[in-house]
């Protein structure tokens, strides 16, 4: 592929990003004053941001460094082929309220293993006394004011005992999530979608564990390949601002309009999956 050619279809994808987030943005702008402070509608309200914020980092990069520096570009799209594949399978579980309390029950527990590490850490190499870690009493704080909080009982299986005995929820693996999707013909679709953005997710944690894969990836044979994935990545964080649209529509009844003023969807889609059914 020519460089000329690869220049213009890298400014393409930047258009796209940049048009995707304009899509994310104006839906955000049209709920900012509907949304609740339910722990619910607050984080597909986040959902929402970071798609609209993301998308607009990667265009920045794409506009400014051209083919040269990809590899923020993949750490990026890592991070929403991510939260594609959250919501996809949310989606295909109707938005179940009792899966959003075992995701962020896995999202309280690891916080809480990051706590203790960093104090284990400041007590074993600074002997408790680096200020940017936590000291064994601020732990103490920190944990008893989680576990004493009646609003913190959804997060674990049983009833409080002691807290030795306390065992959060689970929640599923991207891996699993995938597993777990129907490949029945009226779902194929959206198992098919899922499973490709899981590889490219995988493709792309190169770039955030850095090895000589990575540069190959960046800069070798393969890098022409990496390119053209972009507008498949891209699709997903469509498709991802569509699921959020339409979870807000249906289960919230936050009414907006969904615009695409720069019709990208078609581009987008060609040759690849026909996301709009999923």
């Amino acid at each position: 592929m020519k460089k000329e050619l690869i220049e213009e279809r890298i400014l393409k994808f930047a258009n796209w990003a940049k048009s995707i987030a304009s899509t994310a943005t104006d839906i955000r702008l049209q709920l900012e004053r509907q949304v609740t402070s339910s722990p619910s509608e607050f984080f597909y309200y986040g959902l929402l941001k970071r798609q609209s914020n993301t998308l607009n980092d990667i265009n920045v990069i794409l506009v400014s460094s051209h083919k040269d520096q990809l590899g923020s570009v993949f750490i990026l799209l890592r991070c929403l082929l991510d939260d594609f594949i959250l919501l996809n399978y949310l989606d295909s579980k109707n938005f179940e309220e009792d899966l959003l309390i075992h995701h962020c029950a896995s999202a309280h527990e690891q916080n809480l293993e990051t706590i203790r590490l960093s104090m284990q850490i400041n007590n074993k190499h600074f002997n408790g006394t680096n200020r940017g870690m936590i000291a064994t009493a601020d732990y103490k704080v920190e944990t008893a004011k989680f576990f004493t909080n009646p609003q913190n009982e959804i997060y674990f299986k049983t009833k409080r005992k002691n807290e030795k005995e306390r065992s959060f929820k689970e929640f599923p693996s991207a891996k699993e999530m995938i597993n777990s999707l129907s490949t029945a013909e009226e779902d194929n679709q959206r198992s098919q979608a899922t499973a490709n953005a899981l590889i490219r997710w995988k493709e792309y944690s190169h770039f955030v564990h850095y090895s000589n894969i990575s540069n190959e990836m960046e800069n070798g044979k393969m890098k022409y390949f990496e390119i053209i994935k972009i507008q498949e990545a891209l699709s997903f964080c469509y498709k991802s601002v569509a699921i959020i649209s339409k979870v807000f529509k249906i289960h919230f009844n936050r009414q907006h309009s969904f615009k695409d003023p720069d019709d990208i969807i078609e581009s987008l889609m060609e040759d690849h999956y026909d996301l709009k059914n999923i």
